[in-house]
């Protein structure tokens, strides 16, 4: 079933962090929350080897993600999701929030082998690091990215440099299509929970 993503998304200064994430403990009851980071994913996205020539064919070719929760503790491979994200729809009146169809599925065995027999092929990476939280539909995310120097070895990550002093603050939430504009209301209430 294709999910639609509801988003809002916007970002942050350094010093407007702690209030921000102590706002997030009260609104989620996350007590235990102890100030540490609690989400690291790595992204990888890739392309069709063989691209349609330019023209209104091209975007018949599909960008796809693979996805890995670093945090997860089990084998390396069993972490791994393909992603595919649709066109954003545009925002009307009635929807105060983006919007845009995901798909989201778990692979089992080598993904990146398994993308590649797909006929596609490395594009770009990069690494999200920073917080997030869980509020019944709801998930925020604050994070800052990272360029990955050595191609597939997140140790290798470096702040990006225009991220230095920028937290990118993602506030979603994930529904049927029929559902996505009494969502998007709700997620731009949400939203109004998280200014100071």
């Amino acid at each position: 079933m294709v999910q639609h993503a509801v988003l809002l998304t916007g970002a942050i200064s350094n010093s407007q962090l702690l209030p921000l994430l102590e706002r997030l403990v009260g609104l989620t009851g996350k007590i235990e929350f102890n100030g540490c980071e609690n989400y690291a994913e790595h992204e990888i996205a890739l392309t069709p080897k063989h691209k349609t020539p330019f023209g209104p064919a091209r975007n018949n070719d599909i960008m796809i993600r693979l996805r890995c929760d670093l945090l997860d503790s089990e084998n390396e491979q069993s972490r791994w999701r393909i992603c595919h994200l649709g066109v954003p729809e545009p925002v009307r009146a009635s929807t105060k929030a983006n919007s845009r169809a995901v798909y989201d599925i778990s692979v089992n065995g080598d993904a990146k082998k398994y993308v590649e027999a797909l006929g596609y092929t490395f594009s770009f990476e990069y690494l999200k690091k920073g917080f997030e939280f869980v509020s019944g539909d709801f998930q925020v995310l604050i994070y800052k990215t990272f360029n990955i120097v050595e191609r597939g070895d997140v140790s290798s990550a470096k702040l990006h440099p225009k991220a230095m002093d920028i937290w990118i603050v993602e506030l979603s939430s994930l529904v049927p299509q029929e559902y996505v504009e009494r969502r998007s209301a709700e997620v731009h209430r949400f939203s109004t929970y998280l200014k100071g």
